[in-house]
């Protein structure tokens, strides 16, 4: 979560059903982890969602947070 970002809630969804929404405690970097999922189908689809967007400097889009990765476990 950039310092200037004013998101401090994630919901985390897989094929449509939520399976993580906390509150954030505020900017840096955050590790995310859900319990174990089945996927419904060959393919999986995941969504994020923060509360809360802003726009830098310069720039007219709507931000929320930075990804880096999305990993699967086993």
């Amino acid at each position: 979560v950039p310092d200037n970002a004013t998101a401090r809630k994630l919901s985390l969804t897989l094929d449509g059903q939520t399976v993580y929404s906390e509150a954030l405690p505020g900017p840096g970097i955050h590790r995310i982890v859900t319990p174990p999922q089945k996927a419904r189908a060959a393919t999986s689809v995941i969504g994020l969602e923060v509360d809360r967007t802003f726009s830098a400097p310069g720039d007219s889009r709507r931000l929320g947070i930075v990804l880096f990765d999305v990993g699967w476990g086993k």
